[in-house]
């Protein structure tokens, strides 16, 4: 009997546990998207420390002073940041100003194909329902490429805090190698290893330097393509496909979305399918298999992760979210997976279990 009313108190408690615990997150949540306008610059500033705190170790090796090594860094990461923004900033306006041009063309292009669809249904409904114009809704790009659009415009427009990030930026690049020091003191153990932190510090680190090199260098192959293809901005493409190819399984088949209608309303349908072919050519080679054999598998995510992610930050953050929900997460994810209290977590968040030894 006694063991019973232990078991009950022991249930009680962990439910307790778990509703302390969603309403905890649930607060977290709200502020966050409260205050999304506040802390996505330091959230922008933390990922492109990760991917700097490379070149800095880099330099530091190469006996350069720390301090220099952070400042030389955060100015050319700054400069090229101000020259991509000079250079594509009209690109985008542009861009968005001749969306509906560009949709009318589609629908007229698609309109073709579709005409023994819309005498099918006249057929069958008689006056009953508009063809044409159900057809023509369906047949709607404008969404897709104004989001597309947006993504590319607000990390842009991000820029005009360039101040406040490089700045946190210097700050951070300063702090992470103090971090282990501070965690040391927080603990109680200053002699402590702190293997699992270092492990799990080197692992994203690395993930994120490789990731934003293997992005560039899809970014750069997409330009090339679109200038030899003769399509309008070609820049602002080869941007389109540096951002979203941060987002795996799904984002290379965003990016090729405006590529590939340019390409149609340009060059028809021929011109489109070789476009088509060229980006299933690049993004099969940098995805599975160059973007393997450099990261491997260890921090993958399951495709539900992903489409949730992509869900939840852009909803949290905006059109911003979507492009930092999977540099975020991976994060997270590697965190947990060095972390014994957390490890069950980091699993449940990859692609598949591994296999027993």
């Amino acid at each position: 009997m006694a063991d019973d009313q232990n078991g009950g108190r022991l249930s009680s408690t962990n439910a307790t546990g778990v509703l302390q615990m969603l309403a905890f997150l649930t607060i977290i949540i709200a502020g966050m998207k409260m205050a999304a306008s506040i802390y996505i610059p330091v959230l922008i500033a933390i990922v492109l420390a990760l991917v700097c705190q490379v070149f800095v170790r880099k330099l530091e090796s190469w006996h350069v002073p720390k301090g220099v090594a952070i400042i030389v860094t955060v100015l050319i990461f700054a400069l090229a940041s101000m020259f991509v923004a000079g250079a594509i900033g009209s690109s985008i306006g542009e861009f968005q100003r001749r969306i509906p041009e560009y949709s009318q063309q589609l629908r007229e292009l698609f309109g073709e194909k579709f005409e023994p669809l819309m005498k099918f249904i006249h057929e069958r409904t008689g006056d009953s329902v508009d063809p044409e114009g159900a057809v023509g809704e369906a047949l709607n790009f404008d969404r897709a490429l104004r989001l597309i659009a947006s993504a590319a415009s607000s990390v842009l427009s991000l820029l005009s805090d360039f101040f406040v990030i490089f700045l946190l930026m210097i700050f951070l690049l300063f702090e992470l190698d103090e971090l282990p020091n501070k965690m040391r003191m927080a603990i109680g153990k200053p002699e402590a290893e702190l293997a699992t932190f270092t492990k799990a510090t080197k692992l994203i680190n690395q993930y994120m330097f490789v990731k934003t090199n293997i992005s560039l260098l899809t970014g750069m192959l997409v330009y090339i393509m679109a200038l030899v293809a003769g399509l309008d901005f070609p820049a602002l493409l080869g941007l389109i496909a540096f951002l979203f190819n941060f987002i795996p399984n799904i984002g290379s088949l965003i990016a090729a979305v405006p590529g590939v209608l340019l390409a149609l309303v340009q060059l028809s349908w021929g011109g489109g399918t070789a476009v088509l072919i060229g980006y299933v050519v690049i993004n099969q080679v940098m995805g599975n298999i160059v973007e393997p054999r450099v990261l491997g598998k260890t921090v993958g995510l399951s495709t539900f992760v992903v489409f949730f992610s992509l869900l939840f930050w852009s909803w949290v953050l905006g059109p911003v979210g979507m492009l930092l929900s999977i540099p975020l997460t991976v994060v997270l994810k590697i965190w947990f997976e060095n972390t014994n209290e957390l490890k069950v977590v980091g699993l449940m968040l990859g692609p598949a279990c591994p296999e027993p030894e």
